[in-house]
């Protein structure tokens, strides 16, 4: 760089003095009353880069020029009592801030790891001023590894701590995100985990030109449960079905949701109308097998279930009806309303597709399913 030899020690002198400097802005900045913190933040940023940008030509062009205009810090080799005021300038600068943070008390982290910088700072000058009397003797080398040792260990422990903080910030993402798609009663899949699914699942069925069959499942005459055995053994009882459904819908990609009160949904790739049906009566006699209680039931003397089927062939070119995911769980959802009509306990299945279909193709009248249907189109199942 240019500069006489005094250059590169007024340099550091700026340096030090100049982070004691924007130590104490620090202190000011984080004191000061604002209108909102973000406000206070933001001006804080703008501020110090702006002034650390002003003060680094300013101090670096003096610093070239310091042969000329600032006092020797050097002669022959020993400092003069220039470096010696310099010296009890830093000190006192860095003594100040330490006091401060000390009276007003650690507000963070950050804090905390200043103060021990600060406190390294000091102590690092005072052994440089008691050992040191000129440049590159043994209280020079001395003060400069102590400094540099008290550096790496401060910031081999932020790096430490801003590792665990990540690694809590990343689990505590991880359980939120688990606790947005989770239904805190049963222990299954909510509405929001269910609505991402179907969208996923219609988006794979379309691409692999494969079936997607949906069970609406609700209890029957729950709100009369809950009056006679209250609401602690309507939440059992939820749990119990819901437990029942994840047992039997166990494959890849099958989703069970608890959509809102006694309401479940059973989500079914690659599964067509006829298979979704078989599925949906057993879980309704696997619910009467349980043999729950329940005096004020209509069909029985325990709690029963009823379920609406529906079924898609979710691809344009193959299904010219193809509904898209409300459709689906509209059609479902009429079912299951079917079903509830007929008498509860028992399984309703939407046909609206495979009519439209037998109406507009007669020589596929004899097919009951979207596996048959997409043979019938010479297409691969």
């Amino acid at each position: 760089m240019g500069g006489g030899p005094q250059a590169a020690a007024w340099l550091y002198v700026f340096w030090r003095i100049g982070f004691e400097l924007s130590l104490i802005a620090y202190v000011v900045l984080s004191n000061a009353k604002s209108a909102s913190p973000l406000h206070r933040v933001s001006v804080g940023i703008v501020a110090s880069v702006a002034i650390v940008l002003v003060l680094t030509c300013v101090l670096t062009l003096l610093a070239i020029q310091a042969d000329s205009v600032l006092p020797a810090l050097q002669e022959q080799g020993r400092y003069t009592r220039a470096t010696q005021i310099m010296a009890i300038v830093s000190f006192s600068a860095g003594l100040l801030v330490l006091l401060w943070f000390w009276w007003r008390g650690p507000k963070s982290v950050l804090d905390l790891w200043l103060l021990v910088v600060i406190f390294m700072l000091l102590l690092s000058a005072a052994l440089s001023s008691l050992l040191n009397s000129g440049r590159f003797d043994f209280g020079f080398v001395f003060g400069r590894l102590f400094g540099l040792a008290a550096a790496s260990f401060v910031l081999i422990n932020l790096l430490i701590q801003n590792s665990r903080l990540y690694a809590k910030l990343a689990a505590g993402q991880a359980e939120l995100q688990r606790l947005t798609r989770v239904d805190p009663l049963t222990g299954i899949a909510n509405r929001r985990a269910f609505d991402a699914a179907i969208e996923t699942e219609w988006r794979r069925a379309m691409r692999n030109k494969t079936s997607l069959a949906l069970l609406l499942v609700d209890v029957d005459s729950f709100k009369s449960f809950n009056d006679i055995y209250g609401h602690p053994a309507g939440d059992d009882c939820l749990r119990v079905i819901a437990n029942v459904l994840v047992k039997t819908a166990r494959r890849a990609g099958e989703t069970v949701a608890r959509c809102g009160g006694e309401e479940f949904t059973v989500l079914l790739p690659g599964v067509d109308r006829a298979e979704a049906s078989a599925l949906a009566r057993r879980l309704c006699q696997t619910v009467r097998d349980l043999h729950i209680p329940h005096a004020a039931s209509p069909v029985a003397a325990h709690v029963t279930i009823s379920a609406g089927v529906a079924a898609a062939f979710p691809s344009h070119d193959l299904d010219p009806w193809d509904p898209g995911p409300d459709g689906l769980v509209e059609r479902a959802d009429r079912a299951l309303y079917a079903a509830k009509a007929a008498g509860r306990d028992q399984v309703a299945e939407d046909a609206r597709d495979m009519t439209a279909v037998r109406r507009a193709h007669p020589e596929y009248a004899g097919q009951h399913s979207l596996t048959a249907w997409s043979r019938w189109r010479g297409k691969p199942v």
